[in-house]
């Protein structure tokens, strides 16, 4: 067990209410183990109370077989928190002179009857004290068939240390550090898993590219984490309810398939646990426990570790990870994405936590935290009485939030929560790789860094601050966007600008960070320009290091066309070989930043023609550092994330195909054949882009329609296939791989169109092959006259020798001298 071991003296050290309470928790922990009902499962009052001789109880009939600690179906127990001699035993046994009645019901069930004490008996004592059982029995009809036993410290240590939720829970008990690691029970807040878990219809968790109802996703979870190694990540923005979500796998009331409360270890990785994570799992698995390790606030490295653990031949555990950022990281196991709450589920939640609420404040507090559970909780649990909280505007409500001990106004809490929500994330000491940097955000607020670093503990105690290790946050982002944006449009942007250049380079990057996601304050798209702009710190992309190339690519949301400016300019400048160097970090990031940069049909031209450059130059590069996939995607009639309609995206391609540099009109081929694809479109792009999603896209059906799409890429696909050279065969080939897919989509008359004008003269195998295809696999869909018709193209592109073959199968003499005769 690890750091986690139950020994006697822990058990010995208990008192009588400490004793019961162990006792039910480990018959819980037996009964979910081995699937026994728990309405079989009685726990008394005081043990020193008169009780008839019975503490607790457990009975089930049928499977599973009575086993080691339960060695019967039905079984009474006696707790003593004290040392039972046999002198002992046989007045408790006989309290009166004759036995308890009990031990007639034992003997007529064969049930069985058990001492639980703290006493710790040698071997000999032991056998003492069991002889001293039966013989207090002796007078009782078919004693025999009673099975007697002792459990002492020793033994119910033992007991203990095969569930690891319950040692954890007996460990706390007896006064022991766990160093921040705890059982099953209130993770999320207090009370928490007393109530219900709130859940509506909404899907809003994502496993891949499928998004599930939280009914679903908590089967699926459960599912994986069943698992022996089995590995979840669970990710998403602060007050979503990812914690709470993690204590419902192991709620019964919850649909079916629970997780064992008992397996459960919690951590919070953000809170400094004293025994690390990773030491706790590997311990654990060389221990041979079976637990559910789940830990809160993991960055990806820690997640990796556990993961591998996890993972080991003759491991038992399995993980669940929990993280407020996902960052684009590809983990290992499971990945769940949890979106929004709805704003059902947000009003159901806070009716729930704070019953005094009435339905228009739930309701206006739903609206204004924008699905956020931990800001609307928040506002709610400092409400005084007599204030309606459904009257207050929205600056209103977010000034609650700051006040001490939810009565006495601090008046310098709200200035430093808005200087702390300036950046993503800062540190309030120094590390090897890092400087301390709060105090570079009490100079630019103007306070001493002792009034900041308290009003930050502060914020903490709140929750509107979270703590990873030495790192601070104000989260959720949502939130610390309404605290800085006012604090910006306050500041004097040479000013504010020249407190970040002179902070350490980290501190500039969480900046850039934050502008990024205030696309809607114009003083920050300002300062975004200034930065982005040709005498700015971020002007010049080819030339960024690591930390502020992140910078760079967070800050473009705020400032689309000044990042793209900035491309521009690299291209146009001595660094242009640097910046599409196929091997240069930049490619990772640059070519998905330049795709958002093309949402928007005004920059997409532009756009294009920096992605254009990069993908030219993809040489060796690896496949995530490749640019042509990205370029060409942007050209499908569906996930093309681009608002560029047809005429401009068509517009692009004709510029393609007439540009003298082969590669780039081979390329313009390439993007026909993407604008013909019509099915199974899939994208892995991140859509987030600052505080905004690329979602919307302009797709065919908002136009003249996918005939007209498809006719436009299929007329210029022509015409490359009359030309001479290899360009032509290559357009050819395009029509032809496109013939059957139109067939399926309804559109035949375009492709029959097409084939027949990219034919040329002489024999075409592949549109003859292409048409013999969809004739094979899809002519049981058309239409008779459409039938026809590919019928007659499949016999007009039909090679000659094999016209000649089918002519003589149908006349034997013409057969019999066409075999008789020399080819």
């Amino acid at each position: 067990m690890g750091p986690f071991e139950v020994t006697k003296e822990v058990v010995s050290g208990l008192n009588d209410t400490q004793l019961r309470k162990l006792l039910e928790n480990l018959l819980l922990a037996e009964a979910n183990q081995r699937n026994i009902a728990h309405n079989g499962i009685a726990v008394g009052g005081n043990q020193t109370a008169g009780d008839g001789g019975v503490d607790a109880s457990i009975a089930w009939t049928g499977a599973p077989k009575p086993a080691t600690w339960l060695p019967r179906r039905h079984i009474f127990f006696q707790c003593k928190a004290e040392a039972m001699a046999p002198a002992k035993l046989a007045k408790e046994m006989r309290p009166g002179g004759p036995p308890r009645p009990i031990f007639a019901d034992l003997a007529r069930m064969r049930g069985a009857y058990i001492i639980f004490s703290t006493d710790d008996p040698s071997k000999s004592a032991m056998d003492d004290r069991l002889n001293a059982m039966v013989a207090a029995t002796k007078d009782v009809r078919n004693a025999e068939r009673i099975r007697f036993d002792f459990y002492g410290a020793d033994r119910i240590a033992r007991w203990a240390n095969l569930h690891l939720g319950v040692a954890i829970w007996l460990l706390g008990q007896n006064g022991r550090a766990l160093g921040g690691w705890r059982p099953y029970g209130d993770w999320s807040a207090k009370g928490a898993v007393s109530q219900p878990y709130i859940v509506d219809g909404n899907a809003r968790a994502s496993f891949d590219d499928d998004l599930v109802d939280m009914s679903s996703a908590i089967t699926n979870i459960r599912a994986a984490l069943r698992q022996t190694g089995g590995v979840v990540r669970l990710v998403g923005l602060s007050g979503m309810g990812k914690t709470r979500l993690a204590e419902a796998l192991f709620d019964e009331r919850l649909g079916e398939g629970a997780l064992a409360k008992a397996k459960a270890i919690y951590g919070d990785a953000g809170r400094n646990l004293e025994v690390g994570a990773a030491r706790v799992a590997e311990e654990l698995m060389l221990a041979g426990a079976d637990a559910i390790l789940v830990v809160d606030n993991a960055n990806v490295a820690i997640h990796s570790q556990l993961a591998e653990i996890a993972c080991r031949p003759g491991s038992r555990i399995s993980v669940l990870t929990i993280d407020y950022d996902m960052g684009g990281e590809n983990p290992a196991g499971l990945l769940v994405a949890l979106g929004e709450n709805s704003k059902l589920v947000l009003i159901s939640l806070l009716k729930q936590r704070v019953p005094s609420l009435s339905e228009a404040e739930c309701r206006h507090l739903a609206e204004f935290s924008g699905g956020n559970a931990r800001i609307a909780l928040k506002i709610a649990e400092g409400v005084e009485k007599g204030v309606d909280l459904s009257t207050l505007n929205d600056g209103e409500l977010l000034e609650r939030l700051f006040q001490v001990g939810r009565q006495e106004r601090d008046p310098s809490a709200r200035a430093c929560a808005d200087a702390a929500a300036l950046v993503y994330a800062f540190y309030v000491e120094a590390g090897d790789d890092h400087l301390a940097e709060h105090t570079a955000l009490a100079s630019i607020l103007g306070v001493n860094v002792d009034t900041f670093f308290r009003n930050v503990a502060t914020f903490l105690e709140w929750g509107v601050i979270q703590q990873r290790g030495p790192q601070r946050a104000v989260m959720p982002p949502p939130f610390a966007n309404m605290l800085a944006a006012p604090f910006i449009r306050r500041s004097d942007p040479a000013t504010l600008l020249g407190h970040f250049l002179a902070a350490p380079p980290r501190l500039l990057a969480s900046f850039a960070r934050r502008l990024g996601q205030l696309h809607n304050e114009p003083a920050a798209v300002r300062l975004a320009q200034l930065l982005l702009g040709q005498d700015g710190l971020f002007g010049e992309p080819a030339m960024l290091d690591e930390l502020l190339r992140h910078g760079f690519i967070n800050l473009a949301p705020s400032a689309p066309e000044a990042a793209l400016a900035a491309f521009e300019r690299s291209l146009a400048g001595p660094n242009r070989d640097r910046l599409l160097d196929p091997h240069a970090e930049g490619r990772r990031y640059y070519p998905e930043l330049l795709v958002h940069l093309a949402h928007e049909s005004v920059l997409f031209a532009r756009a294009m023609e920096v992605l254009l450059a990069f993908a030219l130059a993809d040489g060796d590069a690896g496949d995530d550092r490749k640019a042509a996939k990205h370029f060409l995607e942007r050209f499908w009639p569906h996930l093309s994330f681009t608002l560029a309609d047809q005429a401009t995206r068509l517009a692009f391609i004709d510029r393609l195909l007439d540009d003298p540099d082969g590669k780039v009109s081979a390329l313009g081929l390439e993007a026909l054949d993407y604008m013909l694809e019509a099915g199974h479109f899939s994208s892995s792009l991140n859509l987030e882009f600052g505080a905004k999603a690329h979602l919307t896209e302009w797709q065919p059906r908002n136009g003249d329609g996918y005939g007209s799409w498809f006719s436009a890429a299929y007329e210029r696909a022509g015409r490359a296939a009359r030309a001479n050279g290899r360009e032509a065969e290559r357009a050819r080939a395009i029509i032809a791989s496109h013939f059957r897919e139109h067939l399926d989509a309804g559109l035949p008359e375009l492709s029959i169109e097409a084939i027949r004008a990219a034919r040329g003269h002489g024999y075409w195998d592949a549109g003859w092959r292409a048409v013999v295809d969809g004739l094979s696999f899809s002519g049981h869909g058309l239409g008779d006259n459409i039938l026809a018709e590919v019928r007659a193209l499949e016999h007009e592109l039909r090679p000659p020798h094999t016209r000649r073959m089918l002519r003589c199968l149908r006349d034997r003499r013409a057969l019999a001298a066409l075999a008789s005769r020399p080819d």
